[in-house]
């Protein structure tokens, strides 16, 4: 990893300005308070943002303004990457606000919890570490120099810090959740063994349910036969009902063939006395019928219809002739009355001769209305013949309509009458067969006896079904004995088993998990402690005997006595403040290989209190480190000749400059 570009934008004493670093060392100069740190603080809140008690948003804002932002521009296994973080001031503080990750141009606006947790898988670290708050970037690439110091002096922050760096304290962890889980055990335990009790009794109870299913089985095996039993019994009775049914049914077809016979018997009888009726009717007819053509003239009516035509033609003859007469005997009797001729006018010579003519047309006339009155008579009664042969013809055509009516009804009696001949004998068949009491008897006795059958079979059956739930109960209760048996038995396994779990925890997990800690905290520390003395050889030769023991705190001996570390001079406690602290640089990068920040170092106020010769021995420091980048802050001249780039800081009017 290798930073760049620090763009600072109205972050604590700067307005806005821009830092650029290079690879190599690169010393931060500058007077005390001229904003040094500032940058330092800059690139730590750019890379993992807000420490809750740690780095808060008012550290980094200038005072009096509202927003400010701060941009880190650094290179990561090949990548460019530029970090964009904002702040804005609220009512309760100063708040991050979304920020920006750039990679090779590409861009993503991020929350700051996920800007945070991008970067530190970008940068190897494990997920805890940013979850924990893990300060391991800290203590590998920057750590105040009080900070340190702090950590020297304090012997339970020192242990927490080494703990938590080198995530030991897991395996107090461990060992406290498996104290936990052994009273969770213990508890465990204690249910199982009560589930576990009164196994005995249980069995005692599952081989009384046993004997009792015997009991009812033998019950159930009666019932079952029983029913079997009547069941046979009541199949045959049935198909004897079943018999007498069918019987009674035949017998009820047949009295119902004989209603209907005598039924058709009655109304065939009936029919027989209409037609007798009928017949003595027509004859009646008949008789009076052949009176009313008794003494008809038995001419053919067509000879009398030419006899009358005869008649009127010569009762026509006579009436003309009548009239001609008349005419003459009216001419004569004026001509007689006149003497002369009424049309020519010839008087009359010979009255007698003309008299006598008179005579004779007046006697013709007088014969001719006597023979008129005669043949009109005849006419008549030849008209009267003709009316009584039409009515006689009548009297016929009815007299033979009588005569088929009287042989077709005398033909349907003889055929009723031989019907009701068939339909007797059918009766009196039918009839052997009406007397059905024995019968309807027999059915009755075989419906009781089917019914009391069904009766004991009810009873029979309910026998069997309360043998069945019986079973059945016994068969729950047993099967929820020999459950409650079986976990009584899993409970006593699970009791071991549990206890077994207890007796492993405690005498071996635990005491594991310590010496692991142990083991691991003593290989930790051997190599920190000769990483340290070798720092510590370079910064301060044999001016004192320094090792580190196993809670990490120096052991210092001078001119053989042991001393405190405060009791030590002020570039004495520096030395060893940075070599405890390169010492950690050194494990962390050894111990973790996954981080990406191993060429990467970052120094503040390295060198306080440091005598001229002790800054010759820093330059020897860097030299061995050879880093891809260094940072250092140091208000000491000297430092200007260690490093390959110098970035001068400088205050003015209370605002931190650059010098360009």
């Amino acid at each position: 990893m290798q930073i760049n570009i620090i763009l600072l934008e109205n972050i604590r004493s700067y307005e806005r300005e821009e830092v650029v670093l290079h690879p190599g060392s690169t010393l931060l100069s500058g007077d005390i308070g001229s904003g040094k740190s500032t940058i330092l603080l800059a690139i730590d809140f750019a890379l993992f943002g807000f420490r809750k008690g740690e780095l808060v948003g008012t550290d980094l804002l200038r005072h009096g303004k509202d927003r400010g932002s701060v941009a880190l521009e650094f290179d990561l296994n090949g990548k460019n990457i530029r970090i964009e973080r904002y702040l804005k001031r609220v009512n309760d503080g100063v708040r991050n606000e979304k920020c920006t990750l750039i990679i090779d141009g590409v861009r993503f606006d991020l929350m700051p919890s996920e800007l945070t947790a991008r970067l530190a898988e970008m940068l190897g670290y494990a997920p805890d570490v940013v979850k924990k708050n893990k300060p391991i970037f800290r203590y590998s690439v920057y750590t105040p120099q009080e900070a340190m110091k702090h950590i020297l002096l304090h012997e339970e922050d020192r242990l927490e810090t080494m703990r938590s760096i080198f995530d030991i304290d897991k395996y107090g962890i461990i060992r406290s959740n498996a104290k936990l889980f052994l009273t969770e055990l213990r508890s465990m335990k204690r249910v199982y063994e009560a589930l576990a009790k009164d196994a005995l009794q249980k069995e005692q109870e599952r081989s009384v349910i046993k004997e009792q299913e015997k009991i009812v089985h033998q019950d159930l095996d009666r019932g079952a036969a029983q029913v079997h039993q009547l069941t046979q019994q009541m199949e045959h009775v049935h198909e004897e009902e079943v018999r007498i049914q069918q019987a009674l049914q035949e017998h009820a077809k047949q009295k119902m063939l004989l209603l209907a016979k005598r039924n058709e018997q009655q109304d065939k009888q009936n029919r027989l006395s209409k037609i007798e009726k009928n017949i003595q009717s027509f004859d009646s007819k008949l008789r009076t019928l052949l009176h009313e053509i008794a003494g008809v003239d038995d001419r053919s009516i067509a000879d009398i219809k030419k006899h009358i035509a005869e008649h009127e033609q010569t009762h026509q003859q006579l009436i003309a002739q009548r009239s001609i007469l008349g005419s003459d005997v009216v001419r004569l009797e004026r001509i007689l009355e006149k003497g002369r001729c009424e049309i020519c006018g010839q008087i009359v010579y010979e009255p007698e001769t003309m008299q006598q003519s008179f005579r004779e047309k007046q006697n013709q006339k007088q014969d001719l209305e006597k023979q008129i009155p005669i043949l009109e008579q005849q006419l008549n009664e030849l008209r009267r013949t003709i009316s009584m042969q039409e009515k006689a013809e009548f009297v016929k055509r009815s007299i033979n309509e009588v005569m088929q009516w009287k042989t077709e009804q005398e033909a349907e009696r003889e055929l009723l009458v031989r019907q009701l001949e068939l339909i007797q004998a059918d009766i009196m068949l039918l009839g052997e067969h009406e007397q059905s009491t024995a019968l309807e008897e027999h059915g009755r006795v075989i419906a009781h006896e089917l019914k009391q059958l069904q009766q004991e079979k009810i009873l029979a059956e309910r026998m069997v079904s309360r043998a069945e739930q019986a079973l059945n109960d016994l068969a729950r209760r047993k099967t929820q004995i020999e459950q409650e048996i079986e976990e009584k038995k899993q409970a006593e396994r699970s009791a071991k088993k549990v206890g077994a779990s207890l007796t492993w925890i405690e005498q071996d997990f635990i005491p594991l998990m310590e010496h692991i800690e142990k083991q691991v905290m003593r290989t930790i520390q051997s190599e920190f402690n000769d990483f340290f003395q070798y720092w510590l050889s370079i910064l301060l030769s044999d001016e004192l005997s320094v090792r580190i023991d196993e809670q990490f705190a120096p052991i210092i001996e001078q001119n053989g006595y042991v001393t405190q570390y405060q009791n030590l001079s002020g570039g004495e406690r520096t030395a060893i403040a940075l070599a405890y602290r390169l010492a950690l640089t050194k494990v962390i990068n050894t111990l973790i290989d996954t981080i990406r920040t191993k060429d990467l170092l970052i120094l503040d106020e390295p060198t306080d209190g440091f005598s001229s010769q002790q800054l010759d021995r820093v330059r020897d420091v860097l030299s061995e480190l050879n880093l891809r980048q260094m940072i250092l802050v140091s208000h000491e001249a000297k430092m200007d000749a260690f490093a390959q780039h110098v970035v001068r800081i400088y205050k003015e009017n209370h605002v931190s400059r650059v010098a360009r």
